[in-house]
C-alpha cells in the first residue's frame, strides 16, 4: 500500500512540473539551487511543546539541505528537496523519549507560488513571499516510514537576482499507515545559473586583459634601401612644361544649428540600450528601469527632442492581442518618464504587435526562447524639434 502511493505521488508531482514547463519557456524562467540546514520538529499531533527546542528539535551541524527546482515568471515554481537530519538520544519524538541515535531522511516534491506577483511588478525582487504543497517519503527507524503530505510557506531574500537567502516551513503529515506527523524548517542559500555565467565572463575578462597585456610588441618596419640592380640614370630629354589646372572643388553645404543638433541627438539617442520586455508582460524589471532612466537623462540634456517610443511583440499569441501588448508596452515607458517630471506632450508611443519581426520566428514557426525575445523589443525615434 506504501509503494502504491508512493509512486501514486511522484507521478503527481512530476505531472505538474511537466504542466507548468510547457506553460512558460522564456528568459524569465530560471533553475535554482540551494543548500542549507533543517531542523525537525518532532511535537506531536497536537504541536504540544510547538517550540520547545531543547526537547523536539533535532539537526545536525553540517549543511544538510540540498534543493533544486525551476521558476517560472507567472509566480509558480516547481521545488525539489533531501534532508538528512539524526533523532538524538534524549529527544522527544510523539512525546516519547527517543533511546540512541537514529537517521533521518526525507525526500519532498513541492509545488509553489510567490506572493509578491500581487504587490510588484513580474519579477523577482528583494521580498519573495510564497507558499508551498506536496508530497514527501520520510524514512526514520525511530518513528517514520512512508509518505507525507507538506504543506507550508516561507521567505526567499534575493541580493542580486541571481542569489537569495531562503528561509522555509512545512507541516508534514503521514499518509496511510504512516500515522505520525511533524514540522520541519529549513533555511539556506539559493543560486541560479546566471550567477555563475556572471563568475566566468569575469574571470573571462581578466585572463583576456592580461593575455592582452603580455603581447609581445612587433618590431617596427624598416624598409629594404639596398637596390638589387645599379641606378642607370636616363639621359634628360627637354620636353614642354605641362600645364596643371587646380581642380574645382564645390564648397562643403554649410549646416544650420538645428541640423547639427538633430544630428547630435540621434548619435546620442542610438548609444541607449533597448528594453527587452519578458513574454506576456508589459512591466518593466529594475534593469529596465536603468535603461529608461537613460532616456530621463537625454529628454532633460536636449530639452527641444520630442520621441515617440515604438514597442513590438513576438508572434506568439493572437495578431490583436499582441498588438494591445505592445501598445501597452511603449505607454508603460511613457508614463515610467514623464513620472520622473517629463513633459507628456513630448513622448508619443506606437504599438507594432507582430507586423514587424526581425527574424524568422512567425506563427508556427519553432524557435528559441533567445530568437523569440529579439522580438519583444522598443525603440526610440526622434520625430521633431519642439520650439523653444
Amino acid at each position: 500500500m506504501k509503494n502504491l502511493y508512493f509512486y501514486t505521488c511522484l507521478l503527481c508531482i512530476f505531472a505538474s512540473n511537466y504542466t507548468l514547463l510547457a506553460q512558460r519557456d522564456d528568459e524569465s524562467a530560471t533553475w535554482y539551487f540551494g543548500i542549507g540546514y533543517n531542523v525537525v520538529d518532532d511535537s506531536g499531533r497536537e504541536a504540544r511543546q510547538l517550540f520547545d527546542i531543547s526537547k523536539n528539535w533535532n539537526y545536525v551541524w553540517f549543511p544538510s539541505t540540498v534543493t533544486a527546482g525551476y521558476m517560472f515568471n507567472n509566480g509558480f515554481r516547481v521545488t525539489f528537496m533531501g534532508n538528512y537530519n539524526q533523532y538524538k538520544d534524549g529527544k522527544q519524538i510523539n512525546l516519547k523519549d527517543q533511546i540512541g541515535d537514529e537517521p533521518f531522511w526525507a525526500f519532498d516534491g513541492l509545488v509553489e507560488y510567490g506572493l509578491n506577483i500581487f504587490y510588484r511588478e513580474r519579477n523577482r525582487n528583494l521580498i519573495d513571499p510564497f507558499l508551498s504543497a506536496g508530497f514527501g517519503y520520510t524514512s526514520n527507524d525511530a518513528a517514520y516510514d512512508g509518505m507525507t503530505f507538506d504543506a507550508g510557506g516561507g521567505l526567499n531574500l534575493w541580493i542580486d537576482r541571481n542569489w537569495a537567502i531562503s528561509m522555509r516551513a512545512l507541516g508534514k503529515w503521514g499518509i496511510g499507515d504512516n500515522k505520525n506527523n511533524y514540522k520541519h524548517y529549513s533555511i539556506g542559500v539559493l543560486l541560479t545559473p546566471d550567477l555563475f555565467k556572471r563568475w566566468s565572463m569575469r574571470r573571462a575578462g581578466r585572463r583576456s586583459v592580461s593575455n592582452s597585456t603580455s603581447q609581445p610588441v612587433p618590431p617596427a618596419y624598416v624598409p629594404d634601401t639596398t637596390p638589387d640592380e645599379p641606378v642607370v640614370e636616363d639621359t634628360p630629354v627637354e620636353t614642354e612644361p605641362a600645364v596643371v589646372t587646380e581642380p574645382v572643388v564645390p564648397p562643403a553645404p554649410t549646416k544650420s544649428e538645428e541640423e547639427l543638433l538633430w544630428e547630435e541627438m540621434e548619435e546620442e539617442l542610438g548609444r541607449i540600450a533597448i528594453v527587452y520586455y519578458a513574454f506576456d508582460s508589459s512591466y518593466l524589471t529594475e534593469d529596465d528601469k536603468a535603461i529608461v532612466e537613460e532616456l530621463v537623462e537625454f529628454m532633460n540634456k536636449y530639452p527641444r527632442a520630442k520621441l515617440d517610443i515604438q514597442a513590438h511583440a513576438d508572434s506568439r499569441g493572437s495578431a490583436d492581442y499582441n498588438m494591445w501588448l505592445s501598445q501597452k508596452r511603449g505607454k508603460r515607458i511613457v508614463d515610467y518618464i514623464v513620472s520622473k517630471g517629463i513633459d507628456e506632450k513630448r513622448l508619443t508611443y506606437t504599438g507594432f504587435g507582430e507586423t514587424q519581426l526581425v527574424n524568422r520566428c512567425a506563427d508556427g514557426v519553432p524557435c528559441s526562447a533567445e530568437e523569440q525575445r529579439q522580438n519583444r523589443r522598443t525603440k526610440y525615434v526622434l520625430i521633431r524639434l519642439v520650439n523653444e
